[in-house]
């Protein structure tokens, strides 16, 4: 993981598992990179990060795309649809800061909710593009 997906994603985490609606509606601050055992749903869990280089002829820069999975065992779909909607908030208002780089832009690209076949459960699924660039 690049020093700019690794300093997004932790401000990501940070500002998700810091916003007191999405913490109600998880019912705590169960925002992980690897979900511990025995974790009761619902949950958010980071999905696949890519970085690929943003770079222009003057400037060094990043394109961070990532996803976050929520997982719910709710009969029909508000559950996940209400933490999609509180992630995606958190998210839009970029009121976060990176550490060793400035954000340029945030937005979702992608969401689709589902049942997993295998369980039952409900999946969502968010994916997100960042452009960042190193503060000098």
């Amino acid at each position: 993981m690049s020093d700019a997906s690794r300093d997004l994603i932790q401000a990501v985490f940070s500002a998700l598992s810091s916003d007191p609606d999405l913490t109600a509606a998880l019912g705590a601050a169960k925002i992980f990179d690897q979900i511990p055992e025995r974790s009761a749903l619902p949950y958010v869990v980071l999905g696949r990060v890519t970085t690929t280089d943003w770079s222009t002829a003057t400037e060094d820069g990043d394109a961070v795309e990532f996803s976050l999975h929520i997982w719910s065992q709710a009969k029909g779909r508000a559950e996940v649809m209400h933490i999609q909607s509180g992630i995606e908030k958190v998210l839009k208002a970029e009121s976060f800061s990176l550490q060793d780089h400035r954000l340029i832009q945030l937005r979702n690209q992608f969401s689709e909710t589902r049942r997993d076949g295998a369980t039952g459960n409900l999946h969502g699924l968010l994916r997100f593009r960042a452009t960042v660039e190193p503060v000098s």
